[in-house]
């Protein structure tokens, strides 16, 4: 029974999860020194560029220093709801970019929500 209300709680979680599709594109530097807590080199192989960013975002790291700036930002929830953001001087390539990136996100909700239509 606590296999189905963890595997419940997971399928819960990542319909909250998918009801909003973001996508947001930053500029700037990230200045990255690639040490572990105890000092040994960290292999690019093993390097989290999630992490690395959210920690630029946030300053939250002293290894971690960077100037990032969002440029362009799209959330859109299922009931139809959304936000656009877009940087007053964006230029043409980051909006090119970060359309394809939009773009490819859709793709990949509406694949999923058909492999979900699918099973159900």
């Amino acid at each position: 029974m606590q296999k189905i209300k963890a595997a419940l709680e997971k399928l819960d979680d990542a319909l909250i999860d998918f009801s909003t599709l973001s996508v947001a594109t930053y500029t700037g530097d990230i200045s990255v020194v690639l040490k572990a807590d105890d000092g040994t080199s960290i292999k690019l192989s093993e390097l989290d560029f999630n992490d690395v960013l959210q920690k630029a975002i946030s300053g939250a790291s002293a290894s971690t220093e960077g100037k990032i700036e969002l440029v362009a930002l799209n959330a859109h929830k299922l009931d139809g709801d959304g936000m656009v953001f877009r940087q007053k001087d964006i230029t043409s390539e980051l909006e090119t970019a970060h359309n394809a990136a939009l773009s490819a996100a859709r793709e990949t909700r509406e694949g999923l929500l058909a492999l979900v239509n699918d099973v159900f």
